[in-house]
């Protein structure tokens, strides 16, 4: 699996890329063959945004969300 992870407006540390790198281990379970995985973590004034975009058996899921911490 290949995995893109992106910071805008802030810093990523290894702590980050440990987490999602794990998290994105978990979802293995539930495809059989994951091809890529774009993580965009982003920090907007007050608000921090997640997105990621996975592609995986000919099948593209996105998913976004945005938290005020």
């Amino acid at each position: 699996m290949n995995v893109n992870l992106t910071g805008r407006h802030m810093e990523m540390t290894d702590a980050l890329r440990a987490y999602i790198e794990n998290g994105l281990k978990k979802i293995e379970t539930h495809f059989d063959k994951i091809i890529e995985a774009d993580v965009v973590l982003d920090v907007e004034k007050h608000r921090h945004i997640a997105e990621v975009n996975l592609h995986a058996n000919g099948v593209r899921i996105h998913s976004r969300e945005a938290s005020a911490d």
